[in-house]
């Protein structure tokens, strides 16, 4: 039997540049890819995080305008990112969702993390 899946995310507003979710929520089938999206405006940079229920955002990985990418150390399967410069949109893709993909993902113009996103821990405001 396919589990239902359910994903939240969230936006921020960074500098003046504002980053808004597609969509807030997505429910998917286990073992479909999903894809979640944020529309932006200014920055060049895009980060993704996950948050698992209980725990801190975890850095996922990051995008730039231009397509480069950096992923989290070690990587985090089945997440890939790719943006859409023209229609000023970032897209994270879960491939094969599993039950255990099950967070909160949210996207941001700016770490939200101190230090090296790759080694993230949270940040205190």
């Amino acid at each position: 039997m396919k589990m239902g899946l359910k994903w939240l995310y969230f936006a921020g507003v960074s500098l003046g540049n504002v980053i808004t979710p597609f969509k807030a929520r997505e429910h998917v089938t286990e073992g479909t890819d999903v894809t979640l999206y944020c529309n932006y405006s200014g920055g060049t940079e895009l980060y993704w995080y996950r948050q698992f229920l209980g725990s801190a955002p975890e850095f996922a990985l990051y995008i730039l305008e231009s397509g480069m990418n950096r992923s989290a150390d070690p990587p985090i399967p089945r997440l890939t990112a790719h943006i859409q410069k023209s229609l000023k949109r970032v897209a994270l893709k879960i491939s094969t969702a599993a039950v255990s993909d099950s967070a909160v993902y949210y996207c941001a113009l700016r770490p939200t993390v101190e230090g090296n996103p790759a080694k993230a821990v949270q940040k205190h405001v």
